[in-house]
């Protein structure tokens, strides 16, 4: 998920803290960071499972360095044991950091010294964070750089390094750790030789960060921008999608099989609603059971229809990529909704739901739009629109432990549109009917430039964890991460 900045935010530079490195080119083990974040404590309010209503904050934390911290939380995941949240991101003092997941105390923050990403993972085990984003090389380009904390203590493990062929700035955009933890798999986008940027995935060794394979794809030299990784749950295949240009030059989703051990290509399937139009996907799951691989993106359909970009999401057969279903949304069926762009999705833990938001406009306003898709045949089970302030931008979706409730996080307008100030905005949802259960609107620790980029769901479905960047007390020239606790 990329964060779109706000108009008067975007002109903020963002640069990277340089890295302190070991010998070998790995990021030596900081001292723990010594800012503390606003963190309320949950012993002095509720106690989740307690009969807490949904949607009450149970603590909030801060991290940055004031005065000059400018940078945002891009992803957020939790602990398989509950007990910890971890957050990355990139800017000024880019890190990892770590929570306590029941009260919001810090108990490490680690430099990654990152200029853009901070796409993370945790080991099944939860031993470690792993962390990709982009830092410069000796020529000043951009690198896929890649790196591995202790979960326990933030102590830095190993940094790896990845750049391709050309001259050019390359872009990791997504992370994923094998199921048994050997692995840590990196996709985005290098150039070649030719300066065209292309698919580029690379393996590391989990324990040491040793490369263990490469692989690129495109199509006849075009331009190719992956968005997405996801492993099979038995391990042995690794999926890539995104958006790729085809010989008449429109980009469709493609979506790319590789042997996880070897980084050999085994299937390519490609998808576009329309002839001659183009579609991004932008999200890419695998059932717990390995049989199917959903994507999920953006697609133009033809000129002249009401709604010239519908919201798509596609299955295929894991094993060969033979298309099984295709849905659109909204099609033909919601004239008042004249166009989606894609953010997100997520399944259900039992694999019967597909879950995707975006974000939608409808009669002069954007909002929250998610849809509910049965995941063996495609077919739509609801589609919810989040009443906000007038505005909506989706950028994460979870769904709980338990498959009951599917939480949307992103930002919407705070007070009048016309003051330019953002609102983190969080929606519940029922998974069955898509009824909406609750809607929290957060403006941030001050007025400003508030949004959320992620949302976890603890693994016992008790705390629901929201992250992004929002103005710290130096206002204007500060945008510090912030993350929030909700009861479900």
């Amino acid at each position: 998920m990329k964060l779109n900045w706000i108009a008067w935010c975007a002109a903020l530079a963002i640069a990277a803290v340089p890295a302190t490195t070991t010998a070998s080119g790995a990021l030596a083990a900081p001292a723990p960071s010594t800012a503390t974040p606003e963190a309320r404590s949950a012993a002095a309010g509720p106690t989740p499972g307690k009969n807490v209503p949904g949607g009450t904050r149970l603590w909030l934390a801060r991290f940055g360095q004031p005065p000059a911290s400018v940078g945002y939380a891009q992803a957020v995941a939790a602990s398989p044991d509950g007990r910890q949240v971890f957050i990355a991101g990139s800017g000024t003092g880019s890190a990892a950091v770590a929570y306590d997941a029941a009260t919001g105390a810090q108990h490490w923050a680690s430099p990654t010294g990152l200029s853009n990403g901070g796409f993370m993972g945790v080991s099944p085990d939860g031993s470690r964070v792993f962390v990709t984003g982009t830092s410069k090389n000796g020529s000043g380009l951009l690198q896929f750089t890649t790196r591995a904390f202790n979960a326990a203590t933030g102590a830095a493990l190993w940094t790896a390094f990845y750049h391709g062929q050309g001259t050019f700035d390359d872009a990791p955009q997504a992370l994923a750790v094998s199921p048994d933890g050997s692995r840590v798999f990196v996709t985005g986008s290098s150039t070649n030789a030719n300066g065209i940027p292309r698919y580029t995935t690379v393996a590391f060794d989990a324990s040491t960060g040793a490369r263990r394979w490469a692989a690129s794809y495109s199509v006849q030299h075009l331009s190719a921008l992956a968005e997405a990784i996801a492993v099979s749950s038995l391990g042995t295949q690794v999926f890539v999608t995104g958006g790729s240009a085809g010989p008449t030059g429109q980009a469709s989703f493609a979506t790319v099989s590789y042997d996880a051990a070897t980084g050999a290509r085994q299937w390519v399937a490609r998808y576009a609603a329309a002839p001659g139009h183009s579609a991004n996907a932008v999200a890419v799951a695998v059932s717990p059971d390995g049989s199917t691989v959903y994507v999920a993106g953006t697609a133009h359909v033809h000129q002249g229809q009401a709604n010239p970009q519908d919201m798509a999401a596609v299955g295929y057969t894991a094993a060969t990529g033979t298309k099984r279903w295709a849905a659109l949304y909204p099609g033909t069926a919601n004239p008042q909704v004249f166009g989606i762009s894609t953010q997100a999705m997520a399944l259900s833990p039992d694999g019967s739901g597909v879950f995707v938001t975006g974000q939608g406009n409808a009669r002069g306003t954007t909002n929250f739009t998610t849809v509910a898709f049965e995941a063996a045949t495609g077919a739509r089970r609801w589609a919810r629109q989040a009443s906000l302030n007038g505005f909506g931008l989706p950028k994460g979706i979870a769904v709980g432990p338990g498959g009951t409730e599917v939480f949307v996080t992103g930002s919407t307008t705070a007070g009048l549109a016309s003051s330019g100030a953002t609102a983190y905005a969080t929606a519940a949802y029922d998974d069955a009917t898509g009824a909406e259960r609750w809607t929290r609107i957060f403006p941030g620790p001050v007025v400003g430039f508030s949004e959320a980029t992620g949302v976890a769901v603890s693994p016992d479905g008790t705390h629901v964890f929201v992250t992004g960047g929002a103005t710290g007390p130096d206002h204007h020239t500060e945008i510090n991460y912030v993350t929030l606790a909700y009861s479900p």
